[in-house]
């Protein structure tokens, strides 16, 4: 093998071996994928059949690239991608004779079972198994996904499933989803009766239904849960990482003309009506408004829908009211970080990330990488070639794409000009630029840019403490003296 495992991927190797089905959940960068690559590579040589392999879009390469590397000079195993980008003819290859390997994009999860076929599957891995998500409704786009891998994951035992994100969350049909993928018996057969036995509904603020693990049940998921994954923590492995403090928090207050309109947006959100039904969707996008006015954008929408409720982007316009408190603070940053230091700048909406790249091609004199949903294909691919190249010294992002394997060890320092409510965008890039392999820096830094008094800070403290709004934001969130009842 041409690549040299660490201590702890030698012992996730060793447990993966004395199971047909397994997970790891180390934490992001902590080289969960080599040891699944070299026990995929095992089962290619044991068994008939494609191994089968799930990932991002952005990771196809990568991963590919990974396999190579442990597979060295035997050139009888071959492995191949299937995504938007493969030409027809390639697909048309695959239906007559498969790789031994086939790396895949989630969206692909349905061009891949025709790809295939009735053709034997030797094996099957789920990278950033976090994926693995829509089990409320298998009508919608990520159901219809994962009910595409779930049918081919029971043609054969051989599984594996891999995320640094949280395992135990407030959203229970993640936890199930991926343990029906590993195996149906973990957790039985189906959602319902998963939540039955280890959940109960309780009621918070308004009408507001949300499930609660039950205490008495915690250690028996933990037991069930780890009889087939492994989780460790950065801290536990002998191996050697930068440092990396506590957040440093900086304190953007609010410019009189942001603080009268913020004011106003805030009491419009807390009005609640006689007999209002609120549910999880309105409270983000209430909480939504809030922290894009603490940035000093104001999002105008019709005034049927001021809180911006109805999805209609065509209707809506962004005003930049004044968002010189945190861009005064992320310019001193730069500054003090020096014009050659590689720099990631987190950043949630879109026009907030519009904004901050003009503003740092303006002060550093080079226009950042970027990487959101308006930078897509091979724009991206190259965007984030140059990051890491060192090419270009900054990187604009939005957390989601953090969830995509990224390895931005490049980056000493990240700033997040504002912050995502869901832990899981949290967790994954704080990870990025903190990983095993070789040491760039001693230590990393994480720069916050908070507005005080404001939702912002409620978010943040909130990720800080582990707490998922995603899954359990409720009215009690919200300012209660503040309320119209």
């Amino acid at each position: 093998m041409a690549v040299k495992l660490y201590d702890h991927q030698v012992q996730d190797l060793e447990s993966m071996r004395k199971h047909e089905a397994f997970a790891l959940y180390h934490e992001v960068g902590a080289g969960k994928s080599f040891p699944c690559i070299v026990r995929m590579l095992e089962w290619v040589s044991t068994y008939p059949g494609v191994a089968l392999v799930f990932t991002e879009v952005s990771l196809l390469g990568q991963l590919q690239d990974d396999f190579y590397k442990v597979i060295g000079n035997r050139s009888e195993v071959t492995v191949g991608t299937l995504s938007g980008k493969t030409h027809s003819h390639e697909k048309m290859g695959f239906k007559r004779q498969l790789p031994s390997v086939l790396i895949v994009n989630y969206e692909y999860a349905q061009q891949a079972s025709e790809v295939i076929g009735n053709r034997e599957i030797c094996a099957i891995w789920c990278d950033e198994g976090h994926r693995l998500k829509g089990f409320r409704g298998m009508r919608s786009k990520h159901g219809k996904r994962a009910k595409e891998i779930m049918l081919l994951a029971q043609r054969t035992k051989r599984r594996l499933l891999t995320t640094g994100s949280p395992v135990v969350n407030p959203n229970s049909p993640d936890i199930w989803a991926l343990y029906f993928f590993l195996n149906p018996d973990i957790f039985g057969p189906t959602l319902w009766k998963f939540e039955q036995e280890f959940f109960y509904n309780v009621v918070q603020g308004q009408p507001f239904k949300k499930l609660m693990l039950k205490p008495h049940m915690k250690e028996e998921m933990s037991t069930r849960m780890y009889k087939v994954a492994r989780r460790l923590l950065k801290k536990e492995l002998n191996v050697q990482f930068p440092d990396r403090a506590e957040p440093i928090k900086y304190e953007a207050h609010l410019p009189p003309k942001v603080k009268k309109v913020y004011k106003e947006l805030e009491s419009m959100s807390m009005a609640v009506a006689a007999g209002e039904v609120v549910t999880r969707p309105m409270l983000l996008g209430r909480l939504m408004t809030l922290q894009q006015i603490a940035s000093g954008f104001f999002i105008e929408r019709d005034a049927v829908d001021p809180l911006g409720l109805v999805r209609d982007e065509k209707s809506r316009r962004v005003i930049h009211i004044d968002s010189s408190h945190k861009d005064s603070i992320l310019l001193n940053i730069l500054d003090n970080i020096g014009p050659d230091a590689s720099v990631i700048i987190w950043a949630v909406f879109t026009h907030e990330i519009d904004h901050i790249c003009k503003l740092v091609e303006a002060h550093r004199g080079q226009a950042p990488s970027r990487m959101d949903g308006q930078c897509t294909g091979s724009k991206r691919e190259l965007a984030k070639r140059d990051f890491q190249a060192g090419k270009v010294k900054t990187l604009v992002a939005h957390p989601a794409a953090a969830g995509a394997g990224l390895n931005l060890q490049i980056a000493g320092h990240a700033i997040r000009y504002s912050r995502s409510y869901k832990l899981i965008e949290w967790e994954q890039s704080r990870g990025r630029n903190h990983r095993a392999g070789k040491l760039i820096h001693e230590a990393i830094f994480d720069h916050e840019i908070v507005a005080p008094d404001t939702y912002d800070e409620k978010v943040f403290n909130a990720i800080l403490s582990k707490e998922d709004l995603a899954g359990g934001i409720t009215l009690d969130f919200f300012d209660k003296s503040k309320r119209n009842r």
